[in-house]
């Protein structure tokens, strides 16, 4: 598996670098679609390897070079379990340098790392994405006191954090409109529907959707090109079995 992984990085032109552990295989997951349009996702993890990743490996001088060559970071909430070392890590490196990290809340049952006061990681977050569900469960443990959506996307952009930037918050709700907030401003953007009897797979969705926002993002594209574009890609991948797409991409830009 760390094989394909490998390769499959290499022949796109990303270069990855690995942690390896020589007690433990390569993470996997199995998923089952299910339902009369394939609504349903279940999923079966096995960690492996990637519970055991420590922040050590960024001390690596080839792996610490990568880190100072970028400006943005984009970090799972996934990570928070394993090593909350390694993303404080990087975050102190970025609100010290003036870069962009960029987290996603990722699931419910890992919104108490965000807003653990203690671990205080959202005064360096810059970019917060999450859905719907996530931001209610983040609210909820922020002290908020609000179900509103436009309410609590206003108050997590504007939770304290250093460096001079504003905070931009997005929550993302399926089919329904993006709802993001920065600078004391909330605005909704629309989502291009999809055909019910198109969706094939939902498994890598969210995974598209960021992968098409950042590639904007990096670019310094306006917000709604962004979403545009992470659209765009989460609407491909529905389309077909595990998170693939098409050689030659046809996404435009009006």
């Amino acid at each position: 598996m760390a094989d394909i992984l490998r390769e499959t990085a290499k022949v796109l032109g990303v270069n990855v670098q690995y942690q390896v552990n020589e007690f433990h295989n390569t993470g996997v997951c199995a998923a089952i679609i299910t339902g009369k349009d394939n609504e349903n996702r279940s999923l079966v993890t096995k960690l492996g390897a990637a519970h055991c990743f420590t922040a050590n490996f960024l001390d690596k001088p080839n792996v610490w070079e990568l880190v100072e060559k970028a400006q943005y970071y984009y970090i799972g909430g996934f990570v928070f379990p394993i090593s909350k070392d390694a993303i404080m890590k990087i975050a102190e490196h970025a609100v010290k340098n003036n870069k962009t990290l960029i987290m996603n809340l990722s699931a419910t049952f890992l919104c108490k790392y965000f807003s653990n006061s203690d671990l205080g990681i959202m005064q360096y977050v810059d970019v917060l994405i999450g859905n719907e569900g996530e931001f209610l469960t983040f609210a909820e443990q922020s002290g908020f006191n609000t179900e509103d959506v436009e309410e609590i996307a206003e108050k997590a952009a504007a939770l304290p954090m250093k460096g001079h930037r504003e905070r931009i918050v997005f929550i993302t709700h399926g089919k329904a409109p993006i709802v993001f907030a920065t600078g004391g401003k909330v605005f909704r953007a629309e989502i291009e529907p999809i055909d019910r009897k198109k969706i094939v797979d939902t498994n890598g969705c969210g995974d598209a959707f960021m992968g098409g926002f950042l590639a904007q993002l990096v670019q310094n594209k306006p917000i709604e090109e962004c979403i545009h574009c992470g659209n765009y890609a989460a609407r491909t991948v529905l389309q077909s079995y595990g998170c693939s797409f098409p050689e030659t991409p046809d996404y435009e830009w009006e």
